[in-house]
């Protein structure tokens, strides 16, 4: 292989570029890998940055003291593809907003993720695209119950320099904003 990058690998290296200078600049308390930080350098060179990575959809689902899973949608073990997910918004959300619970029932057919995927894209930040940065990215292949009864979604959302995960209830509203996780057409769900 040359050393020399072509024009194509530049255009692709340029979008993880940002991703391993952020990695660089880690806040205290985030722990800083060199050796991963070097591997994914080496794959972005040679244009198979996200090769070998596999999403666990059948394991079950991060559960957090606040949370308890109420239903988990598996989906098998995939092969990752940076088109393999789509953001999908329904009508409602496009005019206005919709309720969670209305919005849960309408994504069913679309095979949502679930919050594997969410988690797995937490231990893989630098496979999170930057076009949803200022949106809240929903999995609603997993449904968790809160300690008071209601039920809620996790997402994926950009603040402060960082990705995080959070939750909404489902009797609450999703906008434009709110997009939900579903498998694109180079998935193999």
């Amino acid at each position: 292989m040359s050393n020399k990058l072509t024009g194509d690998q530049y255009i692709g290296l340029d979008g993880k570029l940002a991703e391993i200078k952020r990695q660089m600049r880690q806040p205290d308390g985030y722990p800083f890998d060199p050796e991963g930080l070097s591997r994914l350098l080496q794959r972005a060179i040679e244009g198979r940055w996200y090769e070998d990575y596999l999403v666990d959809l059948d394991a079950d689902p991060f559960i957090s003291k606040d949370l308890k899973v109420e239903s988990h949608t598996k989906g098998g073990k995939i092969p990752f593809n940076p088109n393999m997910v789509d953001l999908y918004l329904s009508d409602e959300q496009k005019k206005g907003s919709i309720q969670g619970n209305d919005l849960c029932k309408k994504i069913e057919t679309k095979n949502p993720y679930n919050a594997n995927m969410l988690d797995f894209y937490l231990a893989h930040r630098e496979l999170i695209p930057e076009s949803w940065k200022g949106q809240y990215v929903f999995f609603f292949g997993t449904v968790y119950r809160l300690a008071n009864g209601d039920l809620c979604v996790r997402c994926l959302f950009w603040f402060n320099s960082l990705w995080h995960w959070y939750y909404r209830r489902l009797i609450d509203g999703w906008s434009v904003a709110d997009p939900s996780a579903v498998p694109g057409p180079n998935s193999k769900v």
